[in-house]
């Protein structure tokens, strides 16, 4: 739909079909970071922020 309503310049819709697809990625994301965190976790230092 985001696709779609940008091709078609509705950029009212394609605005909000962006914005609800970004909020929907970080579900997968926080998932898939914590498992390759659990996963390889010498690779990682817990509760450091990167400088």
């Amino acid at each position: 739909m985001a696709f779609d309503s940008y091709a078609f310049s509705i950029m009212k819709l394609a605005y909000r079909s962006i914005c609800e697809a970004y909020a929907h990625m970080t579900m997968p994301a926080e998932g898939l970071s914590a498992a390759i965190v659990d996963q390889f976790p010498e690779n990682f230092g817990r509760n450091e922020m990167p400088t």
